[in-house]
């Protein structure tokens, strides 16, 4: 057997009948066939790997992919990877939040590292009232605004307060909304 066969390929080798492991022309198209196999299962193994939520990314557009299956933007321009990334895990992640615990922490993955408050009922009955930390035209108040809707109970009026003021009351409010 020659020194320049892979592993793969002397694996393949040892299959074959003792009289054909010696021929040179068997051997280069082993040596051939099994780098290529080599490749493609190591493709392979990688997809199968990143295609979960938690460890996709944008080398196979695995991430951009699940942004398509959750209904997010896909690949949007300025946000970092562990940006996009967490915010698909808590799209993913949504259609099993209910409320309290699960609900803070879907809110948090959305909004990253960022502070953020909520209070229950102040001015008016069923209302919640959420503060961030950021203006109204940053990506994550797009995203903010689908999870809120998505995953809090519809009797209760969410209103939204971005820094610097602006208030937007999710379900009623249009963009450019003065309130």
């Amino acid at each position: 057997m020659p020194a320049t066969l892979s592993e793969k390929g002397t694996d393949v080798l040892l299959d074959l009948p003792p009289y054909e492991q010696d021929d040179p022309a068997i051997q280069a198209l082993i040596d051939a066939s099994s780098r290529e196999l080599q490749r493609i299962e190591d493709y392979l193994n990688t997809v199968r790997e990143k295609l979960r939520p938690h460890a996709a990314d944008d080398e196979y557009q695995l991430l951009a992919l699940w942004e398509l299956m959750m209904g997010l933007p896909v690949e949007p321009t300025g946000i970092s990877l562990a940006t996009r990334k967490a915010i698909v895990l808590a799209a993913w992640k949504r259609r099993r939040a209910g409320a309290g615990i699960g609900w803070w922490n879907l809110i948090s993955a959305v909004l990253g590292t960022e502070e953020w408050t909520h209070v229950e009922n102040t001015a008016v009955d069923y209302q919640l009232t959420i503060e961030v930390p950021f203006e109204s035209t940053d990506f994550r108040a797009g995203q903010l605004i689908d999870m809120l809707t998505r995953i809090t109970p519809a009797h209760l009026s969410i209103v939204l307060i971005f820094a610097g003021g602006t208030r937007f009351i999710v379900g009623v409010s249009l963009v450019g909304d003065q309130l």
